[in-house]
């Protein structure tokens, strides 16, 4: 039978009731702690500031208890549910503990439980503590934090990594019994806690089917000696078979990804290299800054170094706001900012192995690093980045000043002819615009292979799927006028960076019929090389619906033996960024191909 009173009116009664119960009920109903726990005094968060006092506090209240608080010296401490970075209270000193909380449970008892909270010290005075009872024991801990990564460009799933293949992976090189806390995440990796006796075991396996393990915060720091960049992953495998190899570590982005093994000993790992005919970078400092954005690529990050002083850079990658280097002698070091598209955005630069915290320290003293000054070699990789930088024009790529004057942007054409004064172009037809999209389902659209774009409309690249965004190197933006009939880019000056320009891409209907490969052929053709071009944004929104506009195109062995065969060399390629966003969204274009 159906209810006398509508769900929604029972929803509707029980909100009222809430918001009628008086300040004592609501007190009387809260979470609190135990007071036998702490050294100071249990009080609801109402009351916090006044005296030494704990208290639960909700992250919808924090604020009003900040103001409260205050600048005290008191000892004051809030439990909060949310790491305390995440809520703004960063500097203030905090403790991941377990608690035990009373809660108001049904038939109005209360219920005792145990969880993990972060106990956040908001006052200046004496720490707030729990009280401990009983004697201080010795206690046996045997378990280790690793991370297993699941790369999806070597063919594992998207999203969470299920908990049973994990062990599944997990098992083929430790026991079972050994192995707890199994914790997916919602990226390509996931976290579990490993008998101490089989880190070794574990840490040799990193690399083998495709899956690569690392420890959280080892005792002991690892020495990584990279390899080439031809060195397959196959290749890298069975050179850490060596019994004084600790596994395979995977760096850099999915299109081209740079492998490096493991080592405890600085004296082994050199042993090794020379044995193996590797280049020892181990004397050279590695470098990590976090903060930059993607756009400014291998050869923006390399100019901007050199021009802070570091010596012999050599860029290993550059990934989604960070970027890892190696340099014979460290720049400057200091944290600043800069503006991007009248953002300022923050930038910190960390040393991450031993030769770098040695000469970091050593900079920031004034004194000599007492490390034996790096030998001046360099790896084919950074032969290549150097040789292809001196052919890049020079461009400014600091700051802008505050006051230097706006330059007024020439709005791009929209109309579809070519400009018949435009070489090579004169007395060709009028390119019918058209657009590639090979499996877009979204916003009620049917799927097809091509969808039309009027005249009209084409300039219209604010406007969902009115237009294909491409990012090229300001060096060669002013050869991109027009590159065929069949392929037309028209400058789009929205967005100022120091070194991509952005277009608007106009695909023929012969063109596009012929297939991705066909626009990647015309692009080759033209006069600007393809390592010119950064992340191809076909529909210019938010993810996740965008789709690269030449997806699919390098899986073929002819579309790869053309490339090879072409002017353009391999290592001129960055990541393909296809939906220009934070993961797990995004997808090389040609992940695995090489």
């Amino acid at each position: 039978a159906a209810p006398l009173v509508p769900t929604d009116l029972h929803a509707d009664i029980r909100q009222q009731v809430q918001m009628a119960l008086p300040d004592a009920a609501r007190l009387r109903a809260q979470t609190t702690l135990l007071d036998s726990e702490w050294s100071v005094a249990v009080l609801p968060w109402q009351s916090l500031g006044k005296s030494d006092a704990i208290a639960v506090v909700p992250k919808m209240f924090l604020p009003e208890v900040i103001r409260q608080v205050g600048f005290s010296g008191r000892s004051i401490a809030a439990v909060l549910t949310q790491d305390p970075d995440t809520l703004g209270l960063v500097g203030y000193d905090r403790k991941l503990l377990r608690v035990n909380l009373s809660t108001m449970g049904p038939g109005g008892e209360r219920v005792i439980t145990s969880a993990k909270r972060y106990v956040v010290q908001l006052g200046w005075g004496p720490p707030v503590e729990q009280i401990m009872q009983g004697e201080e024991v010795p206690m046996m801990f045997t378990m280790c934090r690793f991370q297993c990564k699941f790369p999806t460009a070597l063919g594992w799933p998207e999203g969470p990594i299920p908990a049973s293949l994990v062990l599944t992976e997990l098992e083929r090189h430790v026991p079972a019994e050994a192995v707890a806390e199994i914790q997916p995440r919602h990226n390509d990796t996931a976290t579990c806690l490993l008998h101490a006796d089989f880190t070794d075991n574990l840490l040799r396996a990193s690399g083998k089917h495709s899956v690569f393990y690392k420890e959280v915060s080892p005792a002991q720091e690892y020495l990584l000696l990279w390899l080439d960049d031809a060195m397959s992953l196959q290749d890298a495998v069975k050179l850490a078979e060596h019994q004084d190899a600790f596994g395979v570590v995977r760096k850099g982005h999915a299109a081209s990804p740079k492998y490096a093994i493991r080592f405890r000993d600085v004296n082994r790992l050199k042993d090794f290299a020379a044995n193996h005919s590797i280049l020892d970078v181990s004397d050279l400092g590695r470098w990590k800054i976090y903060g930059i954005d993607n756009t400014v690529g291998t050869y923006g990050l390399l100019a901007w170094l050199t021009e802070r002083g570091f010596q012999k850079v050599e860029v290993l990658y550059v990934d989604d706001g960070t970027g890892v280097w190696l340099a014979t002698q460290p720049g400057e070091l200091a944290s600043g900012y800069y503006v991007q598209s009248g953002v300022k955005r923050q930038f910190h630069i960390k040393a991450l192995n031993s030769v770098a915290k040695e000469q970091a320290k050593a900079k920031n003293t004034g004194a000599t690093s007492s490390a034996n000054p790096a030998i001046p070699k360099q790896s084919a990789r950074a032969a290549k980045q150097q040789a292809f930088a001196a052919q890049l024009s020079a461009m400014q790529v600091s700051t802008p000043k505050r006051d230097q004057p706006k330059r007024k942007e020439t709005q791009p054409k929209t109309g579809l002819t070519p400009d018949p004064k435009k070489p090579g172009d004169a007395g060709l037809p009028a390119p019918l615009v058209e657009y590639m999209n090979s499996s877009y389902t979204g916003y009620g659209r049917k799927p097809a292979s091509v969808h039309r774009l009027s005249g009209k409309n084409f300039g219209a690249h604010r406007r969902f799927g009115d237009a294909v965004q491409s990012g090229v190197q300001k060096p060669y933006a002013c050869k991109l006028p027009c590159i065929s009939n069949k392929l037309l880019l028209t400058n789009k000056v929205q967005q100022v960076h120091p070194t991509m320009t952005w277009f608007d891409v106009k695909v023929s209907a012969e063109l596009a019929k012929m297939g991705a490969f066909a626009l990647l052929r015309a692009i080759a053709a033209s006069t600007v090389p393809l390592h010119a071009f950064a992340s191809w944004n076909p529909f210019g929104e938010h993810p996740p619906y965008r789709k690269p506009l030449i997806e699919g195109c390098f899986y073929s062995a002819f579309a790869r033996l053309c490339l090879a065969a072409s002017t353009v060399p391999l290592h001129a390629f960055a990541s393909w960024n296809p939906f220009g966003e934070h993961p797990p969204y995004r997808k090389p274009l040609i992940e695995g191909s090489f």
